[in-house]
């Protein structure tokens, strides 16, 4: 039979596990500047952890900048938005992060990308 403090514990980590996907985190990109060309987004990218199930809200001026997802990284170093995944103009736009990779995200109304309007997400487990 097994001791109290084992059937504790058991029961925290069951428990634990069960409510992970709880656990997910939405991420306001840009904080509270948004997604504007004042954000280093590389920098903002590069300090979280982002998981799968995780969620990006994107805050912005609608006309001025949208939310665009790329292919890949070279469309996106080199502003290519011929082909996009996705694209939102609403002014807040929320994507879910769905799978472990890597994502880009650009927006592609007039010079934004190339004015480092962008980010690389890399999601793990």
């Amino acid at each position: 039979m097994a001791s109290s403090s084992t059937t504790k514990f058991l029961c925290l980590f069951l428990i634990l596990g069960l409510a992970s996907p709880s656990l997910a985190t939405e991420h306001v990109v840009g904080d509270l500047l948004g997604w504007n060309l004042l954000v280093d987004f590389n920098a903002w990218a590069s300090a979280r952890v982002f998981k799968v199930g995780d969620t990006l809200r994107f805050n912005y001026l609608p006309l001025v900048h949208n939310v665009v997802r790329l292919p890949n990284e070279a469309s996106l170093l080199n502003c290519i938005t011929d082909t996009k995944l996705f694209i939102d103009g609403s002014g807040s736009t929320s994507f879910a992060l769905n799978q472990i990779g890597d994502f880009y995200f650009c927006s592609s109304l007039f010079t934004d990308c190339l004015l480092n309007l962008k980010m690389k997400v890399s999601v793990v487990a």
